[in-house]
């Protein structure tokens, strides 16, 4: 039986945290979520929703049968769905790519901005009509949501007012699902929400295998880099409007480049999230780094002089070591890298290894990274 968005899933009840709830999840690198057995059922915790929402929780029961809501107790409000999903409506590419690792693609029925999807099943499913554009943020097209019956969204927020939009989905009958994997700050920890869509789509044990089979190649691929004494200087990132956003000194991007051997140059911040920096500041710590990566939009050397001169003077750039992540695009700019990879850390860390030592992995051919 086929699910609709009016089998009480929008329902707000109340979830227990008495000894029955118990964590299950086990997880190795995620810090966003908690899965915990409630008798026969499950709970997803979402502790982390959006950005700077400490204290703030989002609990959602996941129910395996169509019997009385089991959870009328007291404790924190939640959402009730009813699993397995059948028809899910996604607002990033990265949701994309946990279902398609399940194999339940034909279960997106819709999506923001179609045409920058780069998955080619969903490509085809998107030209045969079979998946609508819902649209983004505040520009959501409610009407298309309703007509596509979801089971359930997959959202994210960067700020709380994600909240708004989800009580106008429920009162519709539609739950909303938080999804805060772009929060976690080690890149296994993002593979790790795997195990959440898993849960919705009665994968858990292909959720779980397939989550551990990263992590071992992960940690493997990390093995090879540890104790180089050899560690260059890396830059990442690119000028916008006269700032230089660069990860923060604890963000998933500057975890990989240290686990790939690389020294990131700014390694000792303590920070999540980008730091706006000036460019002369950027120009004057980096100028001598052996590596740059992920330039932005760049795609040859020439983009990066057309936005100030002065870059061709940085040593990375006189010796050609500039690599972007750019490598599987689509023809409308859609980028695999913000893609499949959060279900594949390893083969990111993978291309890193081999653009820093080389000699690591000298047959190795860069899947999402190459030179400018």
């Amino acid at each position: 039986m086929i699910l609709t968005g009016s089998c009480r899933m929008g329902n707000r009840d109340r979830l227990s945290d008495e000894p029955s709830v118990r964590d299950t999840t086990g997880n190795f690198y995620a810090r966003s979520f908690i899965l915990a057995d409630y008798n026969q059922d499950k709970i997803l915790t979402v502790i982390h929703p959006w950005q700077n929402s400490k204290g703030k929780n989002y609990k959602y029961l996941l129910s395996g049968s169509l019997r009385e809501n089991p959870a009328f107790v007291t404790g924190e409000s939640g959402t009730v769905i009813y699993v397995p999903v059948h028809r899910i409506i996604v607002t990033s590419t990265t949701h994309i790519s946990y279902i398609s690792e399940l194999g339940c693609t034909d279960s997106i029925v819709g999506v923001s901005g179609q045409r920058f999807i780069y998955d080619t099943i969903l490509g085809k499913r998107i030209s045969n009509h079979l998946v609508g554009d819902v649209g983004y943020d505040q520009n959501l097209n409610y009407e298309m949501i309703i007509s596509l019956h979801p089971d359930v969204i997959f959202a994210y927020g960067i700020t709380g007012e994600i909240s708004s939009q989800i009580s106008r989905l429920a009162q519709l009958g539609i739950p909303v699902v938080l999804i805060s994997e772009y929060l976690e700050e080690h890149p296994l920890g993002k593979a790790e929400w795997i195990k959440v869509f898993a849960a919705f789509l009665g994968k858990d044990e292909l959720g779980d295998s397939l989550f551990r089979e990263t992590k071992s190649a992960y940690e493997a691929l990390l093995n090879l880099v540890t104790g180089s004494e050899y560690r260059p200087a890396v830059l990442s990132g690119l000028p916008w409007n006269d700032t230089w956003y660069v990860p923060g000194g604890r963000s998933f991007a500057a975890r990989l480049i240290q686990d790939a051997g690389g020294n990131y140059l700014w390694r000792d911040n303590a920070s999540f999230e980008t730091l706006p920096l000036d460019i002369e500041a950027v120009y004057k710590k980096a100028r001598k780094a052996d590596y740059w990566i992920n330039p932005g939009d760049a795609r040859s050397k020439k983009d990066i002089l057309a936005l100030d001169n002065r870059l061709g003077e940085m040593d990375a750039f006189k010796n050609d070591r500039i690599y972007n992540n750019n490598t599987r695009i689509n023809e409308s700019g859609g980028n695999d890298y913000w893609e499949s990879a959060v279900t594949h850390p390893e083969k990111v860390l993978e291309d890193l290894i081999h653009i820093f030592h080389p000699e690591k992995l000298p047959v190795h051919t860069g899947i999402y990274y190459k030179k400018l």
